[in-house]
């Protein structure tokens, strides 16, 4: 990870924006953290001079120096320039670099290129301001791939408030990129159907509203209730149900372009987001084009299960300005063109 000057900061960056807020840590290892970077930093004072260093020795004398070297984390230390001074075992095991490599040349000889100017100005920033910067940043390694880094930046300053060393501190987090995807995944999909839930649906249907917005195109979104659902539960069971909801999200993925959003509320209720709508009609011709290939049977058993589907139409920006109202003004639609439909109930937005 690159240590900037202010003025590099702004100029030296490029690739796509990241947030460089920290990731919340448990209390205890947050101080265990903490601590050991407060011992780090106290060493740090005692580095010499970059044409004086070739190998993490100098903290050798240091009894403490044996757990640094057998760190699973990398460390490295510059100079008030910005200029390495020191490297431990695990930088060079992670980077791929020696340290006679790296020892007076700038940490943004690491820098990926994911990260933009407005990443590196906050972290700076949060870095002079605090004395400290700790969060997830992405690195490149001397063979040129990239990885994901779990970093922390200090600062070591003199008594009279100098600048004298920067200290940090990574591990690599490439292992934990595929658990951190399911979970997202996880968290953010309908685990029966696979679609967007609603909270993904209301990230989605913001987008697509700004899109909307940017563009001057009306935005239909279309709810759906599936009509008789409740009889295939009490009568078949709950799998066959399942079974009957799997169906009906896969045939409404199929019925709409790629970048239309789908999304499952829960119980029988699902959501479709259709984009550069023409107008109203177009709206209702969809839903009927939807209603039918909803009402197709579905084979279970050696038998044919049918359900219907009444789906309420509101469009962007006529009938709402966010997501919760235009989602409200559906459902109220939907409930209205039910058969023999009473008022809408009251519902929470």
């Amino acid at each position: 990870m690159p240590f900037l000057t202010p003025s590099r900061a702004q100029a030296d960056v490029g690739g796509a924006a990241s947030n460089p807020s920290s990731v919340a840590w448990p209390s205890s290892a947050h101080r265990c953290w903490q601590e050991f970077i407060a011992s780090l930093i106290g060493r740090a004072r005692a580095v010499p001079t970059p044409h004086a260093l070739r190998q993490w020795s100098p903290l050798a004398a240091e009894p403490e120096s044996v757990a640094i070297d057998s760190l699973n984390q990398a460390v490295m230390i510059a100079d008030a320039s910005a200029r390495l001074v020191a490297v431990n075992p695990a930088f060079s095991a992670i980077t791929g670099y020696a340290s006679d490599e790296v020892l007076q040349r700038n940490p943004r000889l690491l820098k990926s290129g994911r990260h933009d100017d407005t990443f590196y100005a906050a972290l700076w920033a949060r870095l002079q301001h605090d004395g400290v910067w700790q969060g997830e940043i992405w690195n490149r390694r001397r063979d040129g791939t990239l990885f994901p880094a779990w970093q922390t930046i200090s600062l070591v300053r003199q008594a009279g408030g100098e600048v004298a060393r920067y200290v940090s501190v990574f591990s690599d987090i490439s292992a934990l990129k595929p658990t951190e995807a399911q979970l997202w995944h996880l968290a953010h999909h309908d685990p029966l159907t696979g679609l967007p839930n609603r909270l993904l649906l209301g990230d989605e249907l913001e987008r697509s509203m700004s899109r909307a917005r940017r563009h001057d195109q009306p935005l239909a979104l279309l709810f759906i209730d599936l009509d008789g659902f409740k009889a295939v539960n009490d009568r078949l069971g709950h799998q066959a149900g399942d079974e009957v909801l799997r169906a009906v999200g896969a045939r409404l993925r199929q019925a709409v372009r790629a970048e239309d959003a789908v999304a499952r509320l829960g119980g029988d209720e699902f959501i479709v987001v259709l984009e550069e709508i023409a107008g109203t009609a177009a709206a209702h011709e969809a839903a009927r084009k939807l209603r039918q290939a909803i009402g197709q049977p579905v084979p279970m058993g050696g038998q044919m299960i049918s359900v219907s589907a009444s789906i309420g139409v509101a469009l962007y920006p006529d009938d709402g300005h966010d997501a919760e109202a235009l989602i409200h003004a559906a459902d109220g639609a939907m409930y209205r063109g039910k058969p023999g439909a009473s008022p809408a109930p009251s519902r929470p937005a």
